[in-house]
């Protein structure tokens, strides 16, 4: 899945005006499908299509997969597409999205070839209230719409004392996206080892992490997953060692404090461990 790419050039206000005006746009007198109502929307309220400091917030404009366009709500549902050619190269895509009763209006062509997506507009409401402030859905995600699996690569015998390159699975199950932590600097991993000889190895006190990125979060589609790659049993202060022959249960943490509402997202939060991974281990380590 990936989010549809948009770049922005302005057009003038004076030349999109002159353009809607001559536009030639369905008769919307009565008003019966949702598109006569969308047009209707926009020509009320003077929808700014022409103004690149209004254009959709990233992570709030709709998302393209296989060919069809859904809403970035959490609900993640079909949007309805109609486009109008209009004068001068000119182009109006409207996505409308049924169960929110919201439209984003996509500007394109026009002689600076501009391409530029505002929105997410309410239906029947003023430009004082349509325009959200950030990307919030109306509620944060639950703590059980989140599960965790920790996975290594094969099935055989660990030597003793050696590294164990495992990966932590972050798996949706809710009803819609779901923003993740994915930066392990952020977001803290650690692990619970039992077994025969378990020794933990300091590894230091990391250096403080910055502030949340917006690159640090990834949005997991509905029963999607994200994989974190960890070549070794360790965080960012112990390594977990197993050194003598026998049967190891490695269980997994994943814990998030960073909500993401600085960064206009409402991301997971909250801590879950996985079931237990076994590791047969042979050998002794010298």
């Amino acid at each position: 899945m990936s989010r549809i790419s948009w770049s922005v050039f302005l057009l003038t206000a004076a030349m999109i005006g002159a353009t809607l005006a001559g536009a030639g746009a369905p008769d919307v007198a009565v008003p019966r499908r949702w598109w006569e109502r969308v047009w209707d929307d926009i020509e009320a309220f003077k929808r700014p299509i022409n103004d690149a400091t209004a254009r959709t917030k990233t992570g709030d404009e709709p998302i393209a997969r296989k060919g069809r366009v859904f809403s970035p709500r959490p609900h993640g549902s079909p949007l309805r597409v109609k486009t109008w050619r209009l004068r001068s190269g000119v182009s109006l895509c409207v996505y409308y999205c049924e169960i929110d009763r919201i439209y984003w209006v996509h500007v394109l062509g026009g002689p600076k070839r501009m391409n530029l997506v505002t929105g997410p507009y309410t239906l029947g409401r003023g430009p004082t209230t349509t325009r959200p402030v950030t990307t919030q859905p109306a509620v944060r995600p639950a703590q059980e719409s989140l599960t965790i699996r920790l996975e290594r690569e094969g099935r055989g015998p660990v030597a003793a004392g050696a590294k164990v390159p495992v990966r932590l699975v972050l798996v949706n199950t809710g009803s819609g996206g779901m923003w993740v932590n994915v930066n392990p600097a952020l977001a803290r991993i650690g692990f619970r080892v039992r077994g025969a000889g378990v020794e933990r190895r300091p590894l230091g006190v990391p250096g403080p992490a910055g502030p949340p990125a917006r690159d640090d979060f990834v949005l997991v589609p509905p029963t999607g997953r994200h994989v974190i790659p960890l070549d070794d049993l360790s965080t960012g202060r112990t390594r977990y060692r197993l050194t003598l022959d026998g049967r190891y249960e490695v269980r997994a943490t994943y814990a998030n404090e960073h909500d993401g509402r600085t960064l206009g997202l409402w991301a997971w939060t909250g801590s879950v461990t996985s079931a237990p991974l076994v590791i047969r281990v042979v050998g002794q380590a010298p």
